[in-house]
């Protein structure tokens, strides 16, 4: 979203940016200031998709960077749905990063059989970006980055059917 920029020098083998600006750090207010990261799934034609879940990843953040945040979904890309509850980032600060539970997205009924006509956002929700002093702050980082070499950042599983 537009809440989250990409200014300076980008953290090597990472998907993510820095600039959440917060005041109020919550959920809705993250929302509103589109602190989020969005990627989208559309199924080629002629065959159906089921999204069965997220592979562990990793999230790597700044001591200014967002501590908490949630998965979403949306099926028409207006209505967001929340993902289980809300995620503590953790509170590693260096490039190790902090390992996050796998996702089971198989019980989710509308992201099952899903066809070219539907395209899935994923959305990631970030907040409380808070400064040492226990302030918003709009200079923290936050990052999905790769936990290894040759280990991708983020994997979203799924099943394939003509």
């Amino acid at each position: 979203g537009a809440g989250i920029t990409t200014t300076g020098t980008a953290a090597g083998n990472a998907w993510g940016g820095n600039g959440f600006d917060l005041t109020i750090p919550e959920q809705a207010s993250a929302i509103d200031a589109e602190n989020f990261a969005t990627f989208t799934i559309t199924p080629s034609f002629g065959v159906n998709v089921s999204i069965t879940g997220i592979d562990t990843y990793n999230i790597r953040r700044s001591a200014a960077g967002p501590t908490t945040g949630i998965w979403q979904y949306s099926i028409d890309g207006v209505n967001f749905i929340d993902i289980g509850t809300p995620i503590v980032w953790g509170g590693t600060t260096t490039a190790v990063g902090n390992p996050q539970s796998p996702i089971d997205l198989s019980g989710i009924p509308a992201l099952q059989n899903l066809t070219s006509a539907t395209t899935v956002i994923f959305r990631i929700v970030s907040w409380e970006a808070l400064d040492v002093g226990g302030n918003p702050s709009s200079t923290g980082t936050w990052y999905i980055n790769q936990v290894g070499v040759g280990i991708n950042d983020l994997v979203v599983r799924g099943n394939v059917t003509n």
